[in-house]
């Protein structure tokens, strides 16, 4: 998932612009090689999906899968 800084700077990007379209409050994070662990509150019910897809689909882009 990250091999390298380019990598983890990238996906902090992507996870604030995902957490400003998606009212999402993050309270801790930890970004590991292979994964990552989000403590997140979600805006209302339901709404988890629209954040991984948001990922998901940053990801995808530069080749890579979460």
């Amino acid at each position: 998932m990250f091999f390298g800084d380019d990598d983890y700077s990238a996906y902090r990007h992507w996870l604030g612009e995902a957490l400003k379209t998606t009212g999402y409050q993050l309270h801790a994070y930890v970004l590991m090689t292979n994964h990552v662990h989000l403590l997140l509150t979600p805006p209302e019910p339901k709404a988890v999906s629209r954040l991984a897809i948001s990922l998901g689909r940053r990801r995808e882009i530069r080749g890579h899968n979460i």
